[in-house]
């Protein structure tokens, strides 16, 4: 496609085995379902998904740890708050 696609803020060791952070989690162009959408709002919205996953993967992982699955219950609300305010602006703009 030849452009770089940016990494998903949240990375970890156990998650990355699991998933690839540095490949985008859609194609930003080409795509229909991205079609007429900002490129950079599909990116950032794609490394949310991302990390989303990751942490989800993470929490069943660690299930038998309530300390680590607080923490990623805590880190998951504040990447759905940051898709609530990406999406903001097309759903009440």
């Amino acid at each position: 496609m030849g452009h770089e696609m940016k990494r998903v803020d949240f990375a970890s060791s156990a998650c990355s085995a699991q998933f690839r952070l540095d490949a985008p989690a859609g194609c930003a162009s080409g795509s229909s379902a991205s079609a007429g959408l900002d490129k950079d709002f599909v990116i950032s919205a794609g490394n949310i998904l991302q990390a989303l996953l990751c942490l989800s993967h993470l929490t069943r992982t660690k299930a038998d740890d309530p300390g680590k699955v607080r923490v990623y219950a805590n880190l998951a609300e504040e990447k759905l708050q940051a898709l609530g305010e990406l999406m903001r602006p097309m759903l009440w703009g």
